[in-house]
């Protein structure tokens, strides 16, 4: 499973002038999300490992939505926000993707500002989360089938 994939293919990418995307997969092993794929970075680059009990995997698995960094940084009263902002400069990010299974979150794409800089809408984020919701099926599907 790719970036690109989890995008929703090349022309969602460009649609949306995404900088870049990275994919990350739990690692249950290391208890952590690790860089599975990426598009748009540097050659060679690992990605930052986040772990499974991590603020940034305690909300995505909570709130089952797209964390987007606009909406965060003007909800100041959360207590988690200065941590939750920190952890998407670490990953290059402005919007966090949860990938649901019914055993929690199997992972997340990370994708970072538009070219050039544009808010990620509702419509934006709407459509990125159906198409997460359905690589998370696909990789139930392939896992069971595996």
């Amino acid at each position: 499973m790719s970036c690109r994939w989890i995008c929703g293919g090349t022309a969602t990418v460009k649609r949306l002038s995404v900088r870049t995307a990275a994919l990350y997969l739990l690692d249950a092993e290391k208890g952590s999300y690790a860089l599975a794929s990426s598009y748009g970075f540097a050659p060679g680059c690992t990605g930052h490992p986040v772990k499974v009990g991590s603020v940034l995997a305690q909300h995505l698995t909570h709130r089952k939505c797209a964390l987007v960094r606009d909406e965060l940084e003007q909800t100041t009263r959360r207590r988690d926000s200065a941590m939750l902002l920190e952890t998407l400069d670490m990953l290059e990010a402005d919007v966090c993707l949860p990938l649901m299974s019914k055993d929690g979150l199997i992972g997340f794409c990370a994708l970072g500002p538009r070219a050039p800089y544009r808010v990620y809408s509702h419509e934006d984020t709407s459509l990125l989360e159906t198409v997460a919701r359905n690589a998370a099926l696909y990789r139930g599907v392939q896992e069971q089938a595996g």
